[in-house]
């Protein structure tokens, strides 16, 4: 299983709601946790082939499930940054055929505060989006945040 295809896979079956598909991945992780608790054996399938993962090895396969899931949010991350580079700017064009003519980043020490205005459909998926990463972090992560990220991964050198 590759990344273009786990990509392709949330873009068809999930019309690119990474969220859905990370909580399925959840809801199947917690399953598996429940039938090795109960001393059980697990059947998936491999192949087309049906096989029983039972003790040590159902929990191998569980602990592999949950890298898998980290794999996904990480997958989801750098989607939704590449969606948010990829919206269109308020005047209706889109700024990155420009960002050759963008300064360097200013070094790390200097600080700078900048305001933006934002078009009402960015701002709903910026907002979705903090809700949906403050619910994974476990913590308050804010619009800001989600920008901040945005752009340092995008021109971090």
């Amino acid at each position: 299983m590759s990344h273009t295809s786990v990509r392709d896979y949330v873009e068809t079956r999930f019309d690119g709601d990474w969220d859905t598909y990370i909580e399925k991945l959840e809801r199947i992780k917690k399953g598996l946790e429940g039938i090795q608790k109960r001393g059980k054996g697990a059947v998936i399938k491999r192949k087309g082939q049906s096989i029983t993962l039972r003790g040590g090895k159902l929990g191998d396969y569980i602990q592999l499930s949950g890298k898998r899931i980290d794999v996904v949010r990480c997958l989801a991350d750098n989607a939704e940054i590449d969606d948010l580079q990829n919206f269109a700017t308020a005047a209706g064009g889109d700024t990155r055929d420009n960002s050759y003519n963008l300064p360097a980043p200013a070094d790390k020490t200097e600080v700078y505060r900048t305001y933006v205005t934002l078009p009402l459909a960015l701002v709903a998926e910026l907002r979705k989006q903090a809700k949906r990463r403050s619910f994974i972090e476990n913590r308050k992560v804010s619009v800001n945040d989600i920008i901040t990220r945005s752009l340092r991964q995008r021109y971090a050198k």
